[in-house]
């Protein structure tokens, strides 16, 4: 490498692995966001959870460690509030006004904005405030239903954390 492309040398780029690993491991030791819901709707938004948490990370590979904890932390607060928001929402389905389910479809998509600048594609947008009117028959329909129109499925993580 001469002289000239070390000085116009593209900016260091930091191992986010460990941050991801981390953000992983917040979301699942940390019971309380899951804890009113059955087994099969915790695991959809646990995996939901912690792949939003491992794109928060990966995205700070621009920065420094504390720089990226500092730009992470409200991200990653808006996902642990999100999760514990979807938690009660279906654990109470059946006792919820849909003023209630109002409320919490604006907190949810307050938490969502938070995670990504992009705005939720128009359809989405529309279907998303329609579901206070809609009747769910189990937490795991909620939860994916919601997963599905907040814009990032998620699916399984990428981390080996178990």
């Amino acid at each position: 490498m001469n002289w000239f492309s070390k000085i116009f040398s593209s900016k260091k780029n930091f191992d986010t692995e460990p941050r991801a690993i981390r953000a992983a491991e917040g979301i699942l030791g940390n019971e309380r966001l899951t804890s009113d819901l059955d087994d099969e709707a915790a695991s959809i938004l646990l995996d939901w959870g912690v792949a939003w948490a491992e794109r928060v990370a990966r995205s700070t590979a621009h920065l420094d460690d504390e720089s990226a904890s500092e730009s992470m932390y409200p991200q990653l607060k808006a996902i642990r509030k999100l999760m514990r928001l979807i938690s009660r929402w279906g654990a109470n389905l059946e006792v919820w006004e849909k003023e209630q389910k109002e409320d919490a479809i604006e907190k949810i998509l307050a938490y969502r904005k938070t995670l990504s600048n992009e705005p939720l594609p128009q359809p989405y947008q529309e279907k998303i405030t329609l579901l206070p009117g809609q009747h769910f028959e189990n937490p795991t329909q909620l939860v994916e239903e919601l997963s599905r129109l907040l814009g990032f499925e998620g699916g399984k993580s990428s981390s080996n954390i178990e």
